[in-house]
Protein backbone atom coordinates (compact mmCIF):
# COMPACT_ATOMS: atom_id res chain seq x y z
CA UNK A 1 0.00 0.00 0.00
CA UNK A 2 3.18 2.26 0.76
CA UNK A 3 4.60 1.71 -2.83
CA UNK A 4 1.40 2.27 -4.71
CA UNK A 5 0.76 5.17 -2.69
CA UNK A 6 4.14 6.86 -3.47
CA UNK A 7 4.21 5.28 -7.18
CA UNK A 8 0.54 7.39 -7.45
CA UNK A 9 2.03 10.79 -6.22
CA UNK A 10 5.04 10.50 -8.25
CA UNK A 11 2.89 9.97 -11.67
CA UNK A 12 0.76 13.14 -10.30
CA UNK A 13 3.68 14.53 -10.37
CA UNK A 14 4.68 14.14 -13.56
CA UNK A 15 1.87 14.57 -15.32
CA UNK A 16 2.12 17.85 -13.48
CA UNK A 17 5.07 18.57 -15.12
CA UNK A 18 4.12 17.46 -18.79
CA UNK A 19 1.02 19.48 -19.29
CA UNK A 20 2.63 22.89 -21.01
CA UNK A 21 -0.24 23.51 -22.45
CA UNK A 22 -1.92 24.81 -19.26
CA UNK A 23 0.99 27.21 -18.82
CA UNK A 24 -0.25 31.05 -19.78
CA UNK A 25 0.28 32.65 -23.07
CA UNK A 26 0.28 36.21 -22.65
CA UNK A 27 -2.27 38.06 -24.36
CA UNK A 28 -0.83 41.17 -25.36
CA UNK A 29 2.91 40.65 -26.27
CA UNK A 30 3.44 41.31 -29.82
CA UNK A 31 0.09 43.87 -29.82
CA UNK A 32 0.20 46.74 -31.90
CA UNK A 33 -1.79 50.05 -31.35
CA UNK A 34 -3.05 51.82 -33.29
CA UNK A 35 -1.87 55.89 -34.34
CA UNK A 36 -2.26 57.84 -37.13
CA UNK A 37 0.88 58.22 -39.31
CA UNK A 38 0.87 62.15 -39.24
CA UNK A 39 -0.79 64.71 -37.10
CA UNK A 40 -3.63 66.58 -39.06
CA UNK A 41 -1.93 70.25 -38.10
CA UNK A 42 1.13 70.74 -39.67
CA UNK A 43 3.71 72.75 -38.03
CA UNK A 44 3.61 76.58 -37.91
CA UNK A 45 6.51 78.17 -39.91
CA UNK A 46 8.48 79.56 -36.69
CA UNK A 47 8.86 76.08 -35.00
CA UNK A 48 12.12 75.49 -33.42
CA UNK A 49 13.38 71.80 -32.28
CA UNK A 50 11.67 70.89 -28.62
CA UNK A 51 15.52 70.21 -26.82
CA UNK A 52 16.17 70.62 -23.46
CA UNK A 53 14.77 72.55 -20.94
CA UNK A 54 11.39 73.93 -23.33
CA UNK A 55 10.69 76.83 -20.78
CA UNK A 56 14.51 78.29 -20.77
CA UNK A 57 12.66 79.78 -24.49
CA UNK A 58 10.71 82.28 -22.78
CA UNK A 59 14.32 83.85 -21.87
CA UNK A 60 12.78 84.55 -18.01
CA UNK A 61 15.81 84.02 -15.14
CA UNK A 62 12.99 84.08 -12.51
CA UNK A 63 10.92 81.20 -14.32
CA UNK A 64 13.93 79.33 -14.87
CA UNK A 65 13.96 79.66 -10.74
CA UNK A 66 11.14 78.72 -9.93
CA UNK A 67 11.54 75.94 -12.18
CA UNK A 68 14.31 74.54 -10.05
CA UNK A 69 12.45 75.11 -6.56
CA UNK A 70 9.83 73.98 -7.66
CA UNK A 71 11.64 70.23 -8.71
CA UNK A 72 13.49 70.22 -5.51
CA UNK A 73 10.47 71.20 -3.65
CA UNK A 74 6.90 70.38 -5.57
CA UNK A 75 4.67 68.29 -3.38
CA UNK A 76 3.29 66.75 -6.36
CA UNK A 77 6.98 65.64 -7.07
CA UNK A 78 6.91 64.27 -3.15
CA UNK A 79 4.44 62.09 -3.70
CA UNK A 80 5.11 60.60 -7.20
CA UNK A 81 8.47 59.81 -5.60
CA UNK A 82 6.76 58.18 -2.20
CA UNK A 83 4.60 56.50 -4.32
CA UNK A 84 7.72 54.97 -6.40
CA UNK A 85 9.48 54.10 -3.28
CA UNK A 86 5.90 51.55 -2.91
CA UNK A 87 6.27 49.91 -5.94
CA UNK A 88 9.75 48.69 -5.31
CA UNK A 89 9.03 47.58 -1.59
CA UNK A 90 5.89 45.69 -3.37
CA UNK A 91 8.41 44.40 -5.98
CA UNK A 92 11.05 43.22 -3.13
CA UNK A 93 8.21 41.34 -2.11
CA UNK A 94 7.06 39.47 -4.61
CA UNK A 95 10.53 38.22 -5.84
CA UNK A 96 11.07 37.28 -1.87
CA UNK A 97 8.89 34.53 -3.13
CA UNK A 98 11.52 32.92 -5.39
CA UNK A 99 13.61 32.21 -2.56
CA UNK A 100 13.26 29.41 0.14
CA UNK A 101 11.47 30.41 3.72
CA UNK A 102 13.87 29.79 6.27
CA UNK A 103 13.40 30.54 10.44
CA UNK A 104 14.43 29.52 13.72
CA UNK A 105 12.57 28.18 16.55
CA UNK A 106 13.35 27.77 20.21
CA UNK A 107 10.73 25.87 22.22
CA UNK A 108 10.79 24.98 26.07
CA UNK A 109 8.49 22.45 28.20
CA UNK A 110 8.00 20.32 30.88
CA UNK A 111 5.49 17.05 30.81
CA UNK A 112 3.80 14.83 33.40
CA UNK A 113 2.92 11.48 33.18
CA UNK A 114 0.73 10.50 35.66
CA UNK A 115 0.33 6.24 35.01
CA UNK A 116 -0.97 5.61 38.60
CA UNK A 117 -1.30 7.13 41.96
CA UNK A 118 2.24 5.65 42.13
CA UNK A 119 3.73 5.99 39.03
CA UNK A 120 4.35 9.77 38.12
CA UNK A 121 6.97 11.21 35.67
CA UNK A 122 8.02 14.53 34.84
CA UNK A 123 9.68 15.30 31.71
CA UNK A 124 11.76 18.55 30.63
CA UNK A 125 12.42 19.19 26.75
CA UNK A 126 14.45 22.33 24.99
CA UNK A 127 15.26 21.93 21.04
CA UNK A 128 16.67 24.69 19.05
CA UNK A 129 16.05 24.22 15.18
CA UNK A 130 15.85 25.60 11.74
CA UNK A 131 12.86 25.30 9.57
CA UNK A 132 12.85 25.87 5.83
CA UNK A 133 10.35 25.54 2.95
CA UNK A 134 10.32 26.32 -0.53
CA UNK A 135 7.31 26.30 -3.10
CA UNK A 136 8.20 25.30 -7.08
CA UNK A 137 7.34 27.74 -9.38
CA UNK A 138 5.60 25.24 -11.62
CA UNK A 139 2.94 27.32 -13.69
CA UNK A 140 4.74 30.67 -13.27
CA UNK A 141 2.69 32.08 -10.44
CA UNK A 142 5.32 33.11 -8.53
CA UNK A 143 7.21 34.26 -11.89
CA UNK A 144 4.09 36.03 -13.12
CA UNK A 145 3.63 37.92 -9.96
CA UNK A 146 7.22 38.88 -9.60
CA UNK A 147 6.63 40.38 -13.49
CA UNK A 148 3.49 42.26 -12.46
CA UNK A 149 4.90 44.01 -9.59
CA UNK A 150 8.58 44.68 -11.87
CA UNK A 151 6.26 46.55 -14.62
CA UNK A 152 3.94 48.02 -11.69
CA UNK A 153 7.60 49.61 -10.23
CA UNK A 154 8.49 50.94 -14.09
CA UNK A 155 5.35 52.40 -14.34
CA UNK A 156 5.82 54.38 -10.97
CA UNK A 157 8.92 55.51 -12.02
CA UNK A 158 7.34 57.05 -15.79
CA UNK A 159 4.90 59.03 -13.25
CA UNK A 160 7.47 60.80 -11.45
CA UNK A 161 8.66 61.56 -15.09
CA UNK A 162 4.83 62.63 -16.03
CA UNK A 163 4.88 64.73 -12.62
CA UNK A 164 7.81 66.55 -13.92
CA UNK A 165 6.14 67.47 -17.09
CA UNK A 166 2.77 68.36 -15.68
CA UNK A 167 4.25 70.33 -13.00
CA UNK A 168 6.72 72.78 -15.49
CA UNK A 169 3.93 72.90 -17.56
CA UNK A 170 1.54 73.98 -14.56
CA UNK A 171 4.23 76.05 -13.09
CA UNK A 172 4.62 78.21 -16.42
CA UNK A 173 0.80 79.07 -16.83
CA UNK A 174 0.91 79.89 -13.73
CA UNK A 175 3.92 82.33 -14.00
CA UNK A 176 2.79 83.65 -17.14
CA UNK A 177 -1.12 84.14 -15.44
CA UNK A 178 0.66 86.78 -13.01
CA UNK A 179 2.52 88.77 -16.26
CA UNK A 180 -0.60 88.63 -17.67
CA UNK A 181 -1.84 90.13 -14.82
CA UNK A 182 0.53 92.49 -14.27
CA UNK A 183 -0.10 93.79 -18.10
CA UNK A 184 -3.72 94.32 -17.29
CA UNK A 185 -3.13 96.29 -14.32
CA UNK A 186 -0.25 98.59 -15.66
CA UNK A 187 -3.21 99.22 -18.63
CA UNK A 188 -5.91 99.67 -15.59
CA UNK A 189 -3.47 102.53 -14.33
CA UNK A 190 -2.47 103.84 -17.38
CA UNK A 191 -6.47 104.21 -17.95
CA UNK A 192 -7.38 105.41 -14.77
CA UNK A 193 -5.12 108.38 -15.39
CA UNK A 194 -6.78 109.10 -18.83
CA UNK A 195 -10.00 109.09 -17.60
CA UNK A 196 -8.80 111.39 -14.77
CA UNK A 197 -7.52 114.10 -17.05
CA UNK A 198 -10.79 113.18 -18.91
CA UNK A 199 -12.82 114.12 -15.87
CA UNK A 200 -10.80 117.19 -15.21
CA UNK A 201 -11.62 118.70 -18.79
CA UNK A 202 -14.73 117.96 -18.83
CA UNK A 203 -15.09 119.74 -15.22
CA UNK A 204 -13.64 122.49 -17.62
CA UNK A 205 -16.08 122.58 -19.86
CA UNK A 206 -18.81 122.59 -17.24
CA UNK A 207 -17.59 125.45 -15.74
CA UNK A 208 -17.40 127.40 -18.87
CA UNK A 209 -20.43 126.53 -19.50
CA UNK A 210 -19.98 124.12 -23.05
CA UNK A 211 -20.79 121.17 -20.65
CA UNK A 212 -23.84 119.90 -18.87
CA UNK A 213 -23.58 118.04 -15.63
CA UNK A 214 -24.61 114.88 -17.29
CA UNK A 215 -21.33 114.32 -19.00
CA UNK A 216 -19.52 115.27 -15.22
CA UNK A 217 -21.49 112.61 -13.70
CA UNK A 218 -20.25 110.12 -16.90
CA UNK A 219 -17.02 110.62 -16.55
CA UNK A 220 -16.91 110.67 -12.60
CA UNK A 221 -18.16 106.83 -12.92
CA UNK A 222 -15.97 106.29 -15.89
CA UNK A 223 -12.77 106.68 -13.19
CA UNK A 224 -14.98 104.63 -10.35
CA UNK A 225 -15.09 102.09 -13.19
CA UNK A 226 -11.80 101.95 -13.52
CA UNK A 227 -10.91 101.87 -10.19
CA UNK A 228 -13.00 99.11 -9.51
CA UNK A 229 -11.75 97.07 -12.27
CA UNK A 230 -7.91 97.56 -10.22
CA UNK A 231 -9.26 95.58 -7.08
CA UNK A 232 -10.41 93.44 -9.11
CA UNK A 233 -6.90 92.85 -11.52
CA UNK A 234 -5.05 93.03 -7.67
CA UNK A 235 -7.58 90.24 -6.38
CA UNK A 236 -6.47 87.98 -9.60
CA UNK A 237 -2.71 88.73 -9.12
CA UNK A 238 -2.33 87.91 -5.12
CA UNK A 239 -4.67 84.28 -6.21
CA UNK A 240 -2.76 83.71 -9.27
CA UNK A 241 0.69 84.06 -6.99
CA UNK A 242 -0.82 82.10 -4.04
CA UNK A 243 -1.08 79.02 -7.05
CA UNK A 244 2.15 79.63 -7.99
CA UNK A 245 3.36 79.10 -4.06
CA UNK A 246 1.63 76.16 -4.01
CA UNK A 247 2.95 74.52 -7.15
CA UNK A 248 6.23 75.39 -6.07
CA UNK A 249 5.78 73.38 -2.40
CA UNK A 250 5.30 76.91 -0.60
CA UNK A 251 3.12 79.03 1.57
CA UNK A 252 1.35 81.98 0.14
CA UNK A 253 4.29 85.05 0.42
CA UNK A 254 7.26 82.80 0.84
CA UNK A 255 8.63 83.14 -2.35
CA UNK A 256 9.09 86.02 -5.14
CA UNK A 257 7.28 85.54 -8.49
CA UNK A 258 9.47 88.26 -10.38
CA UNK A 259 8.63 91.55 -11.81
CA UNK A 260 7.16 90.22 -15.40
CA UNK A 261 4.61 92.58 -16.49
CA UNK A 262 4.58 92.26 -20.04
CA UNK A 263 3.80 89.69 -21.95
CA UNK A 264 6.40 88.55 -24.84
CA UNK A 265 5.07 89.56 -27.89
CA UNK A 266 7.23 86.89 -30.30
CA UNK A 267 6.91 83.41 -29.02
CA UNK A 268 8.14 80.08 -31.17
CA UNK A 269 6.30 76.92 -31.34
CA UNK A 270 8.12 73.67 -30.99
CA UNK A 271 8.44 70.57 -33.52
CA UNK A 272 5.65 68.32 -33.22
CA UNK A 273 7.46 65.37 -35.17
CA UNK A 274 5.08 62.21 -36.00
CA UNK A 275 2.31 60.63 -33.67
CA UNK A 276 4.42 57.72 -32.89
CA UNK A 277 7.54 59.64 -31.34
CA UNK A 278 4.71 60.57 -28.16
CA UNK A 279 4.99 56.86 -27.27
CA UNK A 280 8.53 57.37 -26.51
CA UNK A 281 8.59 61.07 -25.58
CA UNK A 282 5.47 60.99 -22.89
CA UNK A 283 6.20 59.07 -19.64
CA UNK A 284 2.16 58.86 -19.14
CA UNK A 285 1.88 56.60 -22.00
CA UNK A 286 5.06 54.14 -20.93
CA UNK A 287 3.68 54.17 -17.55
CA UNK A 288 0.47 53.31 -18.75
CA UNK A 289 1.96 50.41 -21.43
CA UNK A 290 3.90 49.37 -18.00
CA UNK A 291 0.68 48.74 -16.52
CA UNK A 292 -0.65 46.36 -19.52
CA UNK A 293 2.06 44.44 -18.78
CA UNK A 294 1.49 44.50 -14.76
CA UNK A 295 -2.41 43.47 -15.63
CA UNK A 296 -1.71 40.89 -18.27
CA UNK A 297 0.90 38.94 -15.74
CA UNK A 298 -1.75 39.36 -12.73
CA UNK A 299 -3.62 37.52 -15.16
CA UNK A 300 -0.65 34.92 -16.15
CA UNK A 301 -0.87 34.39 -11.99
CA UNK A 302 -4.50 34.15 -11.51
CA UNK A 303 -4.33 31.50 -14.22
CA UNK A 304 -1.45 29.45 -12.54
CA UNK A 305 -3.70 29.25 -9.31
CA UNK A 306 -5.68 27.01 -10.91
CA UNK A 307 -3.39 24.16 -10.41
CA UNK A 308 -1.02 21.96 -8.22
CA UNK A 309 0.98 23.26 -5.56
CA UNK A 310 4.58 21.39 -5.05
CA UNK A 311 6.24 22.69 -1.74
CA UNK A 312 9.35 20.92 0.00
CA UNK A 313 10.18 21.67 4.31
CA UNK A 314 12.12 20.42 6.34
CA UNK A 315 13.59 21.54 9.63
CA UNK A 316 17.09 20.36 11.33
CA UNK A 317 17.74 21.13 15.27
CA UNK A 318 19.02 19.77 18.23
CA UNK A 319 17.22 19.08 21.34
CA UNK A 320 19.15 18.80 25.08
CA UNK A 321 16.69 16.77 26.74
CA UNK A 322 17.34 14.43 25.61
CA UNK A 323 20.39 15.08 23.71
CA UNK A 324 20.42 14.12 20.21
CA UNK A 325 20.33 15.58 16.26
CA UNK A 326 16.43 15.99 15.52
CA UNK A 327 15.98 16.53 11.51
CA UNK A 328 12.76 15.77 9.42
CA UNK A 329 11.69 16.64 5.57
CA UNK A 330 8.52 16.22 3.99
CA UNK A 331 7.40 17.14 0.39
CA UNK A 332 3.60 17.46 -0.72
CA UNK A 333 1.51 18.16 -3.23
CA UNK A 334 -1.28 20.27 -2.85
CA UNK A 335 -4.24 20.74 -5.44
CA UNK A 336 -7.65 23.21 -5.27
CA UNK A 337 -10.63 20.96 -5.40
CA UNK A 338 -13.41 23.17 -4.59
CA UNK A 339 -13.06 27.25 -3.13
CA UNK A 340 -16.14 28.24 -4.14
CA UNK A 341 -15.49 29.43 -7.43
CA UNK A 342 -12.50 31.82 -5.50
CA UNK A 343 -9.89 31.02 -7.89
CA UNK A 344 -12.07 31.62 -11.06
CA UNK A 345 -13.65 34.65 -9.43
CA UNK A 346 -9.77 36.10 -9.19
CA UNK A 347 -9.01 35.13 -12.87
CA UNK A 348 -12.21 36.63 -14.06
CA UNK A 349 -11.53 39.73 -12.47
CA UNK A 350 -7.58 40.00 -13.03
CA UNK A 351 -8.56 39.84 -16.80
CA UNK A 352 -11.15 42.48 -16.70
CA UNK A 353 -8.48 44.46 -15.32
CA UNK A 354 -6.51 43.90 -18.33
CA UNK A 355 -9.48 44.66 -21.14
CA UNK A 356 -9.11 48.11 -18.29
CA UNK A 357 -5.93 49.04 -18.95
CA UNK A 358 -6.11 48.09 -22.68
CA UNK A 359 -8.97 50.54 -23.20
CA UNK A 360 -7.11 53.06 -21.09
CA UNK A 361 -3.78 52.75 -22.79
CA UNK A 362 -6.15 53.31 -26.20
CA UNK A 363 -7.73 56.30 -24.48
CA UNK A 364 -4.45 57.90 -23.95
CA UNK A 365 -3.23 56.87 -27.42
CA UNK A 366 -6.03 58.98 -28.53
CA UNK A 367 -5.81 61.89 -25.79
CA UNK A 368 -2.49 62.28 -26.29
CA UNK A 369 -3.05 63.19 -30.52
CA UNK A 370 -5.60 65.09 -29.42
CA UNK A 371 -4.07 67.38 -26.90
CA UNK A 372 -1.04 68.12 -29.60
CA UNK A 373 -4.21 68.57 -32.52
CA UNK A 374 -5.53 71.38 -30.25
CA UNK A 375 -2.17 73.34 -29.06
CA UNK A 376 -1.28 73.40 -32.83
CA UNK A 377 -4.90 74.44 -33.86
CA UNK A 378 -4.88 76.87 -31.10
CA UNK A 379 -1.21 78.10 -31.73
CA UNK A 380 -2.06 78.90 -35.58
CA UNK A 381 -5.48 80.45 -34.50
CA UNK A 382 -3.60 82.38 -31.52
CA UNK A 383 -1.41 83.70 -34.09
CA UNK A 384 -3.21 85.28 -36.44
CA UNK A 385 -5.63 86.14 -34.00
CA UNK A 386 -2.94 88.53 -31.99
CA UNK A 387 -1.63 90.06 -35.11
CA UNK A 388 -5.39 91.29 -35.65
CA UNK A 389 -6.10 92.03 -32.17
CA UNK A 390 -2.69 94.30 -32.41
CA UNK A 391 -4.20 96.12 -35.40
CA UNK A 392 -7.54 96.76 -33.63
CA UNK A 393 -5.51 97.74 -30.54
CA UNK A 394 -3.72 100.68 -32.78
CA UNK A 395 -6.71 102.00 -34.00
CA UNK A 396 -9.07 101.86 -31.48
CA UNK A 397 -5.95 104.01 -29.31
CA UNK A 398 -6.08 106.27 -32.50
CA UNK A 399 -9.46 106.47 -32.79
CA UNK A 400 -9.42 107.97 -28.77
CA UNK A 401 -6.95 110.52 -29.06
CA UNK A 402 -9.07 111.87 -32.08
CA UNK A 403 -11.77 111.74 -30.61
CA UNK A 404 -10.27 113.51 -27.43
CA UNK A 405 -8.86 116.36 -29.78
CA UNK A 406 -12.36 117.09 -31.07
CA UNK A 407 -14.35 116.74 -27.69
CA UNK A 408 -11.74 119.42 -27.16
CA UNK A 409 -12.53 121.61 -30.29
CA UNK A 410 -16.49 121.10 -29.61
CA UNK A 411 -16.80 118.74 -32.60
CA UNK A 412 -18.17 115.65 -30.91
CA UNK A 413 -20.14 115.18 -27.49
CA UNK A 414 -18.49 113.37 -24.42
CA UNK A 415 -20.55 110.52 -24.85
CA UNK A 416 -18.47 109.63 -28.22
CA UNK A 417 -15.11 109.90 -26.08
CA UNK A 418 -16.09 108.13 -23.84
CA UNK A 419 -17.79 105.00 -25.99
CA UNK A 420 -14.26 105.25 -28.02
CA UNK A 421 -12.08 105.15 -24.52
CA UNK A 422 -14.14 102.08 -23.26
CA UNK A 423 -13.50 100.58 -26.76
CA UNK A 424 -9.86 101.33 -26.84
CA UNK A 425 -10.00 99.66 -23.07
CA UNK A 426 -11.15 96.41 -23.97
CA UNK A 427 -9.05 96.25 -27.25
CA UNK A 428 -5.64 96.12 -25.30
CA UNK A 429 -7.24 93.95 -22.62
CA UNK A 430 -7.83 91.77 -25.68
CA UNK A 431 -4.70 91.95 -26.86
CA UNK A 432 -2.91 91.02 -23.29
CA UNK A 433 -5.33 88.04 -23.49
CA UNK A 434 -4.74 86.71 -26.91
CA UNK A 435 -0.79 86.71 -26.12
CA UNK A 436 -1.64 85.26 -22.64
CA UNK A 437 -3.67 82.31 -24.54
CA UNK A 438 -0.75 82.22 -27.44
CA UNK A 439 1.68 81.55 -25.26
CA UNK A 440 -0.74 78.76 -23.39
CA UNK A 441 -1.09 77.15 -26.32
CA UNK A 442 2.75 76.86 -26.60
CA UNK A 443 3.44 75.69 -23.19
CA UNK A 444 0.52 73.02 -23.97
CA UNK A 445 2.36 71.75 -27.00
CA UNK A 446 5.66 71.24 -25.07
CA UNK A 447 3.42 69.55 -22.15
CA UNK A 448 1.58 67.64 -25.17
CA UNK A 449 4.63 66.13 -26.56
CA UNK A 450 6.75 65.81 -23.52
CA UNK A 451 10.30 65.60 -24.32
CA UNK A 452 13.36 64.01 -23.21
CA UNK A 453 13.88 66.73 -20.60
CA UNK A 454 12.68 65.16 -17.86
CA UNK A 455 15.82 62.50 -17.54
CA UNK A 456 17.87 64.74 -18.16
CA UNK A 457 16.80 66.65 -15.10
CA UNK A 458 16.43 63.55 -12.80
CA UNK A 459 20.24 62.83 -14.07
CA UNK A 460 20.99 65.96 -12.82
CA UNK A 461 19.36 66.21 -9.62
CA UNK A 462 20.76 62.50 -9.13
CA UNK A 463 24.21 64.11 -9.75
CA UNK A 464 24.15 66.32 -7.37
CA UNK A 465 22.76 64.13 -4.91
CA UNK A 466 19.06 64.32 -5.04
CA UNK A 467 16.41 61.92 -5.54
Amino acid sequence: MRRNATLGLLLLLSGSLLVPGCAYRSAVKGKQFKLPKRFAQPASDASQPLSGRWWQAFEQPKLNQLMQQAFAESLSLKIARARAKQARAQLMAARAGWWPSVQAQVSAGRRKMLLSSQFQFTTNSVALSVAASYEFDIWGKQRFASESAERLAAASQEEIRAAYVSLAAELAEAYFAIGAARAQLELVDRTIESRERQLDLVKGRYRAGVANAVEVYQAEGNVAAARADREAVEQRIKLAEHALALLVGRFPGEIETGQLNNLPTQVKQVTHGVPSDLLMQRPDLRAGYFRIFAADAAVGAAFAAHFPSLMISGDVGHSFTPTGLVWSMLGGLTAPLFQGGRIRAKYLQNKAQLDESLANFDGLLRRAVKEVEDALVSGRAQEQRVKFLEAQAEAAENALRLATEQYQQGLLTYLTVLTTEQAAFAAKTQLINGRRELISSRIQLARAIGGDWVDRELNARTNKGQK
